[in-house]
């Protein structure tokens, strides 16, 4: 591995203090609506879509929108419905400062917390149900629909993915007790990739059989009604929200359609619409028609990176067919307002994101423009094309030292140091396990940084497998105690107990977790551990014995990289998710290369088992919101949409990655599009020639960019493109960073 240190010399810093200063993010224009904005404030459509590219205004022009609705009619409500809390509180703060004469008749909501307030009564305190709860619940019915013969211990494991199944075919719109509707969604789902999804995440399950759309539909569907007819009294779930919602209106259930009525909105704004379901499009369907309300639909298809979730562009493509189809106005149409200028992105960004997203052939063919300002300068944009994945973000890390103040004391007058309130930067990955490099990287550099906590692999139970086996290894070895603080080994004990729950496919049953216990109350040391398990003490002799030579061959192992190879080869339950929480991301995507990779780069064990405990008590204070103001935000470019930072970077922007070998060409570029156009001042591509050993060759989406010959940075030395790098940044006008 390479030092940071060799980066930082005295000739990157010499070259730092001669460069330019950092392009600040351009300021907002007074908002005085272009033409095509004027044209969606004021067109009197009753149904009215608005395709808004990244950064066209779009919240500006909806409230103006919105407020000319009210002042033009004294009875009119406008409900604004979109998918998270951070869009209502843009919506808020836009009315309030816009449109304060008629804020009271403008109110925003997500769309579930929407759906919660429809259910009065009926809702409850949504939550994932245990698994111990599912298998007691739908055990019974999982072996008689699909002729399974598994135990309870294999049903428990095996639920939770049968479970989300249950979940995510909630948000197709299927009913669930009229079989009638089926064809009618069949028919609704099939331009979509929707179906397509939902096969993927039943193969998952482990089911037997290919579940097609025959298969679905005489299977999977009747065993889907019972197994909520079987779970609605005792779970109610984030999807709950708004799937009983809209079953209760189609009962008919005089509450919640009284509940619709009560808010006597007579315009309903749907912001985001190509992040819709098909659920959450027949939810709104079903309030324009209680309320006899006109609608307004924006949102960017361009932007569409959430198929995974029965997202689909389609809806916002064709409104017509689904909205008013839905709606039963055939006859009717809906009029387009395409906003055409790009506000927030440097010019230059706004063509390479052009060039790239207007390869995908579905997808509404709009003019997008860059804002030619004098306010609104060019970006820097890099490519930067290195050996290996951990130099790249070794280089990027560095960089960071270099430009960003981390003592907080900045340079300059107090009012130039008080304009900086946003983090500096923003480092992209594809998948949430290249985040984990990076945390210890910026962990051991005491740079501090945010991660979501979702995203945080050091605050997964998952981890805990991983980091034990070395507290397990540290009761032998009293310089990898030393690494260890004394308060936080854990006794061998626990240490093997959690070895053993994650050596098999399942779970340790309670009575094999009590004998393991019972062994290692009695036992002195490890080796007299591993003797007893050798002798058959767990489960059946041949387990026990595997058990033992796999603990043996942990405590055994050469260094750290040994160990890990020997938990990736051997413990199954660090690899997949069977028992665990479905957003741990530790078993979504094991990281064990990637810890490979950086264990081999430290110099002994102990200096990278010393490395894991400090990124752990690190992590778990970079994911509070108060870490939100720390320099550097670290996101999947999932995480990053509606986001802005004033420097950029694309980590491993390699094929492979961008775009991933098994998703859909056409999202995953959309993805890319949405990453590349987080970026104010500037954006660096790292691609790397190989990543965890093996050769990715450069992602295509870079070269759909057209990147200039001479904004390319190749170099042996990764000093050299590092001092590149600082080119784009001054030494005498270094950022500060404040809480």
């Amino acid at each position: 591995m390479l030092s940071l240190r060799s980066f930082v010399g005295p000739e990157a810093r010499r070259v730092a203090e001669q460069l330019k200063p950092p392009q600040a993010p351009p300021p907002d224009p007074e908002f005085e609506p272009d033409e095509h904005q004027r044209r969606a404030i004021s067109t009197p459509a009753r149904w009215l879509r608005v395709l808004a590219p990244a950064g066209s205004g779009k919240t500006h022009t909806l409230v103006r929108r919105a407020a000319r609705v009210c002042r033009d009619n004294r009875r009119a409500r406008v409900l604004m419905l979109t998918f998270t809390n951070a869009g209502v509180a843009a919506f808020e703060k836009q009315v309030a400062e816009d449109c304060p004469d008629v804020a009271s008749r403008i109110t925003a909501r997500t769309l579930n917390s929407y759906g919660n307030r429809l259910l009065g009564r009926l809702a409850r305190s949504p939550r994932d149900p245990h698994y111990f709860e599912l298998a007691s619940m739908l055990g019974p019915l999982v072996r008689e629909t699909f002729k399974l013969t598994i135990d309870d211990r294999q049903m428990t494991s095996a639920i939770r993915p049968i479970w989300r199944a249950v979940e995510q075919t909630k948000q197709l719109g299927f009913s669930p007790d009229d079989p009638e509707w089926d064809d009618a969604i069949m028919n609704l789902l099939t331009p979509t990739s929707s179906l397509d999804v939902l096969g993927a995440a039943l193969h998952q399950t482990g089911l037997p059989g290919q579940f097609d759309e025959d298969r679905i539909r005489d299977l999977w569907l009747p065993f889907w009604r019972s197994a909520i007819a079987a779970t609605t009294q005792s779970t109610f779930t984030f999807e709950d929200q708004k799937f009983r919602a809209l079953w209760n209106i189609k009962r008919e259930d005089a509450q919640v359609i009284g509940n619709a009525r009560a808010a006597g909105f007579t315009h309903l704004f749907v912001d985001e619409f190509q992040d819709t379901n098909l659920l959450e499009l027949m939810l709104v369907c079903a309030l324009v028609k209680i309320n006899d309300a006109e609608l307004c639909v924006s949102g960017d298809d361009d932007q569409c990176i959430y198929e995974f979730k029965a997202c689909s562009p389609q809806y916002i493509l064709h409104p017509d067919y689904y909205i008013l189809g839905l709606l039963d106005k055939a006859d009717e149409e809906f009029e387009t307002v395409r906003l055409a200028i790009n506000y927030r992105c440097p010019p230059n960004l706004t063509e390479y994101s052009s060039r790239v997203i207007q390869n995908n052939q579905n997808r509404d063919v709009k003019p997008i423009e860059p804002w030619r300002d004098t306010r609104n300068p060019a970006a820097e944009v890099r490519v930067v094309q290195m050996s290996a994945s951990i130099q790249a973000m070794e280089t990027a890390i560095a960089l960071i030292k270099e430009v960003v103040d981390l003592t907080g004391k900045g340079v300059g007058s107090p009012g130039e140091r008080e304009q900086v309130k946003q983090p500096e930067f923003g480092l992209l990955a594809r998948k949430n396990t290249q985040l984990v490099p990076l945390q210890l990287l910026l962990t051991r550099e005491g740079i501090p940084y945010y991660i979501p906590p979702k995203k945080n692999l050091f605050l997964s139970r998952a981890y805990q497998g991983l980091e034990l086996a070395f507290h397990l290894r540290a009761h032998g070895r009293s310089e990898l105690r030393r690494a260890i603080p004394a308060h936080e080994l854990k006794p061998f004990a626990e240490c093997i107990i959690v070895l053993a729950d994650n050596f098999g496919r399942w779970v340790l049953s309670k009575t094999n977790r009590e004998k393991v216990r019972r062994i290692a109350r009695r036992c002195d040391s490890v080796d007299t551990l591993i003797g007893e398990l050798r002798d058959g003490g767990v489960g059946s002799p041949w387990f026990s014995s595997k058990l033992a030579d796999g603990i043996q061959a942990v405590v055994d192992a050469q260094d750290g990289m040994a160990v890990l190879q020997v938990l990736f080869g051997g413990f199954r339950g660090l690899a997949k998710d069977y028992e665990l929480e479905r957003d741990d991301i530790f078993n979504r995507e094991p990281p064990f290369g990637l810890f490979v990779d950086l264990a081999a780069g430290f110099a002994s064990e102990e200096e990278f088992v010393r490395s894991l405990v400090e990124a752990r008590q690190a992590a778990e204070s970079m994911s509070g919101e108060s870490a939100r103001a720390n320099p550097v935000h670290l996101l999947t470019a999932h995480a990053a949409k509606g986001l802005q930072f004033s420097t950029v970077v694309i980590l491993d922007a390699n094929a492979g990655f961008w775009p991933t070998s098994h998703g859909d060409r056409e999202e995953e570029r959309r993805l890319f599009y949405v990453a590349i156009t987080r970026a104010r001042s500037n954006l660096l591509l790292f691609s790397s020639d190989f990543v965890q050993g093996d050769s990715y060759a450069e992602s295509p989406f870079i070269r759909e960019m057209e990147v200039e010959s001479n904004l390319r940075i190749r170099s042996a030395l990764p000093e050299d493109i590092l001092n590149s790098l600082i080119a784009l940044y001054p030494k005498s006008r270094k950022k500060a960073w404040r809480r």
